[in-house]
């Protein structure tokens, strides 16, 4: 058996007192048969100057040979012996540790014959493991950045325009993709300290100083409960018609009254003018059905919902739930085919001509901010890219990668937000900042989508609560679990603020564009070109044209956040 990386293969300066030349390139000595070997199952342990029997009898024998290794595949005939101090170092101290044990042990005998490490190879279907392929780091990122923006893009495009939406997309996404690999490539220029930063606010901190950690976990916090606000929106939206829909099932009364087209009774047009909270959705003799009376999206769901979720979300460690991530994906698929059918069955319905026509379509709106502060969460991933290409195989390709990964993001939202905007075949003001609230709860392929997105941020929920828990525990009592009694009372509060905003403002386009707006602001556009800024002055490289370039982005963010005031929508 041939032993690596436990013990060392060079002995160069193994002292021993019988010196000969080996030419046989046999692991045996030419003085020695195989046979001989066999029978006495002997062997050597080198430095002791001992051959141990097979009733495990210390017996002294001479050594007759000095261990060696072949030098290549390809040349089998010659001796290779290494000169390596360090080697030879450590080779003299395991003599020295073998001479203070019991010689009729074997807990540090070194086999006689040991050759390079790199005579072995890994098994073939050994799984590898904290490393991860290009592929996987592209659908990483992608599957993390689709989330809730998918439903609401559609509603965004009509906020800006047609044309201009396009433009808005294409900017937004450059501009977040410069910064996020600005805050990739931020570790190269930190030098020995890289191994110590782990996150993004670890370098802000390295940088900028203590003030730039808080910060950075500041907007992180927000960003996060904007992101459990928003979840808890949608699955008190998506619980509601999932079992409306069974129940009409069952009792065989389809149809969801409220505006809908006389061509095509499955829509339903809910345009802010009106409202375009849960309220709306309800059945009209909700007043009259028991069914409706108990099962209220505004007064009950929310509560049957915090029943079945805040058991959850006090475990110490809700890992069980990151076994559904696949779901993400899954669901994002299904949304992909839900377009892709509901546009072929509608057809074009695009004018840009006749503004008389259900069809006509806006290439200019003054509201299109609401896009952009849509889509500064819908390409928000600065506060993890550097863990999720922390365990990248060839970290040389992570620029590559990360790019490769914004260009499918900026493709599926087109595809989502641009397709279903210029297919749509009521007025394009009708157009709910949740898609699926234009389809009435007896859609089988949006109960379909309703299902697949339910579960999955009712499996995604209690894990934001977690990153905004030990992010929040860690600040304030320096540990993640301090106890029972703070994680319930921190909970008691997140979920209050919840439910208050899915019962008394239902609009997740608008709090999306906030939460994004906002969050985007320190994370998107300020604090990766100010660090990126500081990093330059470090280094003596700081240039006028790279000063104005940042401080125009940092204005751009800080424009795009006061903008959301002025945004009647």
């Amino acid at each position: 058996m041939f032993y690596t990386g436990l013990f060392p293969f060079k002995y160069n300066s193994y002292s021993m007192d019988v010196k000969e030349e080996e030419t046989n390139p046999l692991l045996l000595n030419h003085n020695h048969s195989y046979d001989s070997m066999e029978k006495s199952s002997e062997s050597e342990v080198l430095g002791s100057g001992s051959v141990e029997k097979a009733c495990w009898i210390p017996q002294p024998q001479p050594v007759h040979r000095r261990p060696f290794h072949y030098p290549s595949m390809s040349n089998l005939g010659n001796i290779n012996e290494d000169q390596s101090i360090e080697v030879s170092a450590t080779v003299s101290r395991h003599r020295y540790y073998s001479k203070l044990t019991d010689p009729s042990l074997d807990t540090l005998k070194i086999p006689d014959h040991v050759v390079p490490s790199y005579f072995f190879y890994p098994f073939p279907f050994r799984k590898l493991v904290g490393k991860q392929s290009s592929i996987i780091t592209i659908f990483s990122i992608w599957n993390t950045m689709m989330g809730t923006s998918l439903l609401s893009m559609p509603w965004a495009v009509q906020q800006a325009g047609f044309a201009f939406a396009l433009v808005i997309i294409l900017v937004m996404c450059g501009i977040c993709l410069y910064t996020a690999l600005r805050i990739i490539r931020m570790p190269e220029l930190v030098g020995n300290a890289t191994d110590e930063l782990l996150e993004f606010s670890d370098v802000a901190r390295h940088f900028l100083g203590r003030w730039a950690e808080w910060f950075s976990l500041f907007f992180s916090l927000l960003t996060l409960l904007g992101s459990a606000v928003v979840y808890w929106v949608l699955m008190t939206n998506f619980s509601y018609h999932t079992v409306l829909y069974l129940h009409e099932l069952v009792t065989g009364a389809y149809g969801v009254p409220g505006n809908t087209n006389s061509s095509d009774s499955d829509l339903i047009c809910t345009s802010f003018t009106e409202s375009t909270d849960n309220s709306t959705l309800c059945s009209s003799n909700s007043n009259d059905d028991l069914f409706h009376k108990i099962w209220d999206v505004d007064l009950t769901v929310p509560f049957f919902l915090l029943v079945m979720i805040f058991p959850v979300i006090n475990l110490k460690s809700p890992t069980f739930f990151t076994k559904f991530n696949a779901l993400g994906t899954l669901a994002v698929m299904y949304l992909i085919v839900f377009t892709s059918v509901k546009s072929a069955e509608w057809g074009m319905n695009f004018d840009v001509y006749n503004s008389a026509s259900p069809s006509f379509v806006q290439l200019y709106m003054p509201s299109f901010p609401a896009l952009s502060g849509v889509l500064s969460l819908a390409f928000f991933i600065h506060n993890c890219i550097l863990s999720l290409c922390r365990n990248q195989k060839k970290p040389e390709n992570n620029v590559r990668d990360i790019t490769i990964a914004f260009m499918l993001v900026c493709m599926t939202y087109l595809f989502i937000g641009v397709l279903l905007y210029i297919t749509f075949p009521l007025k394009k003001v009708c157009i709910a900042d949740n898609i699926l609230n234009n389809f009435g709860s007896s859609d089988l392929m949006a109960f379909l989508t309703r299902l697949f997105l339910l579960f999955q941020v009712f499996t995604l929920f209690p894990l934001i609560l977690y990153l905004l828990r030990i992010q929040a525990m860690h600040f304030l009592f320096g540990c993640i679990y301090p106890g029972l009694k703070q994680i319930v009372i921190l909970n008691s509060v997140l979920l209050v603020i919840c439910i208050l905003f899915a019962i008394y403002f239902p609009r997740i386009g608008t709090i999306i564009r906030f939460s994004g707006s906002f969050s985007g602001l320190a994370y998107v556009f300020a604090l990766p070109c100010i660090t990126y800024l500081k990093a330059q002055k470090d280094e003596r490289s700081l240039t006028l044209t790279s000063v104005v370039f940042h401080v125009f982005l940092v204005l751009l963010g800080f424009a795009n956040f006061v903008a959301q005031f002025f945004v009647d929508v």
